[in-house]
């Protein structure tokens, strides 16, 4: 009982708002990072494994089934470096920065960072292999980016919609069985393109399991997506419409265009409650 109920103090976000109101990331539980294309889930997730892997010297296996590891490490460094990715990409970089370049991937090799990039993959493979990894060298947080591209068993002849019930009570097991925190980034449907008011709510998850089972639901929102005229430029929600420590909430980080991820907002718009 005490492993469940126990964890380190090291095990965090890397955000100051969004650890407050989850507690960081507590062992065991299945956290849900939900949203439309184009709110930061994927630069989310990149940024608390940089976090936990390259800070704060964790274990951590990203299965990443849309992004490439090419791509995922070129994400990785360019960050680091804070310098433009596109231009990272193209090879535009500043003869200064080729010294920085080569120790950053070192460091990045070194680290305790997993990537698998299997296309598809089956969950009951995420599963094995996650299971495998806490055996040989031990492993503090899985993330798996996304949902609705993990595959299910073959022989589950069934709907998507069972089939993805399935993947997501296999991935509630697997944080019960590690006893240690498993993000998944999970798409919404096209709801709140047809609303007025574009933030979503818990029913644009296609997978209503997701809010029964999930332990903390995180969604997305970007205001200045859908109002080129908005104030609020650069500036994404995150709500949560679940969370164990309480009821529901909101916070803001800031997207950062020079480091190409985000950071806490010293605004006054995040708050604790709605």
């Amino acid at each position: 009982m005490k492993d469940y109920l126990e964890k380190s103090v090291d095990d965090i976000t890397g955000f100051r708002d969004v650890d407050k109101m989850i507690s960081g990331l507590p062992n065991g539980n299945l956290i849900v990072v939900g949203g439309r294309p184009s709110m930061g889930k994927t630069t989310f997730a990149l940024c608390v494994a940089k976090n936990m892997a390259l800070v704060k010297r964790k274990k951590v296996i990203y299965f990443s089934l849309e992004m490439s590891r090419e791509m995922f490490v070129k994400r990785l460094i360019a960050s680091k470096l804070e310098i433009n990715l596109q231009d990272f990409i193209a090879g535009r970089i500043n003869d200064n920065h080729w010294d920085d370049l080569c120790s950053n991937a070192t460091v990045l090799a070194n680290s305790g960072l997993i990537l698998n990039d299997t296309p598809g993959i089956l969950v009951d493979d995420i599963y094995k292999i996650c299971l495998q990894l806490k055996e040989k060298k031990g492993i503090d947080l899985v993330i798996v980016d996304y949902l609705q591209l993990i595959s299910a068993p073959h022989e589950l002849n069934s709907s998507r919609q069972k089939q993805l019930e399935y993947i997501f009570i296999k991935l509630k097991l697997l944080a019960f069985e590690m006893k240690k925190p498993v993000i998944v980034i999970s798409q919404l449907s096209r709801a709140p393109e047809t609303r007025e008011d574009k933030h979503p709510v818990m029913s644009d998850f296609r997978e209503t399991i997701i809010g029964r089972k999930a332990d903390t639901v995180m969604i997305m929102y970007r205001e200045d997506y859908y109002n080129k005229e908005s104030i609020f430029h650069n500036l994404t929600e995150i709500m949560f419409l679940k969370r164990g420590t309480g009821g529901n909430g909101k916070v803001c980080l800031e997207w950062d265009s020079r480091k190409n991820e985000f950071k806490d907002y010293e605004g006054t718009r995040s708050s604790d409650t709605e």
